[in-house]
């Protein structure tokens, strides 16, 4: 067989493999409720005492080869080419919101102001559960999201304390809010190095982005397997797309 045709019959069988297992791992609902967030923000505070924490954000680049003419659209702060996948864990590191295609010149807090999710968590669309008070006091907090320096402050989302002469408070919140997204950041890595990635020139959008789609649904059918924890939300899931 030609090369063209092995492609076919490699994104035909793996297209048919997400369509089939993709629903059952990660099902799509139009709307995530605020039962769902509530959950997860009760299991973050039991696992990792991080009161009113609806999931964990990051960025990962995944290294390809540059497309014909694309220029330096794909190329990113480490001299390479990539597109990027950027990812909302739950309290167990189970994926709840996954979103593949940016452009490896974008920042982490750029492509997350463009994605669906940032989208609708700035025009209050996904049933975020309203301020509730924080262990042991009567003082009112906003549920949030955490990322790293690289996304911006919003009161849905929490990013350390930028700067190096902090109070203890402040030095204290900073360990605890990134590493919790240090351990997100080893997860991604971990899964991109097991994933056996390896791009040649021949391989188009359209087939990267069905290829770490799959690698996302077996990732998480290997979590549910190895941990016997099911996913408290993976509802919600967008996906946004550039081919």
């Amino acid at each position: 067989m030609g090369v063209s045709t092995v492609q076919k019959i490699v994104t035909d069988t793996c297209k048919a493999i997400v369509k089939v297992l993709y629903p059952d791992v990660m099902p799509v609902v139009p709307v995530p409720t605020e039962e769902m967030w509530m959950n997860i923000s009760k299991e973050y505070y039991e696992l990792w005492q991080f009161p009113n924490c609806l999931g964990a954000l990051d960025g990962k680049h995944i290294k390809i080869q540059a497309p014909a003419n694309s220029g330096s659209l794909f190329f990113n702060y480490k001299k390479e080419f990539s597109i990027v996948l950027l990812a909302l864990v739950d309290a167990n590191y189970n994926f709840t919101v996954v979103e593949v295609g940016a452009l490896g010149k974008e920042s982490d807090g750029g492509i997350f102001a463009k994605s669906n999710l940032g989208q609708k968590l700035a025009s209050k669309a996904l049933s975020i559960p309203p301020n509730a008070c924080l262990p042991n006091i009567d003082t009112e907090a906003p549920h949030v999201i955490v990322g790293d320096e690289a996304f911006p402050l919003k009161s849905y989302l929490l990013r350390p304390y930028p700067g190096n002469s902090l109070d203890q408070s402040k030095r204290i919140f900073n360990y605890r809010l990134v590493g919790h997204v240090g351990l997100l950041k080893t997860l991604l890595v971990l899964w991109y190095r097991n994933s056996g990635f390896s791009y040649d020139q021949f391989m188009q959008n359209q087939k990267m982005l069905i290829t770490l789609f799959l690698h996302v649904v077996f990732y998480t059918i290997l979590l549910k397997k190895l941990t016997g924890i099911q996913t408290v939300m993976n509802h919600g899931t967008y996906s946004r797309h550039i081919c």
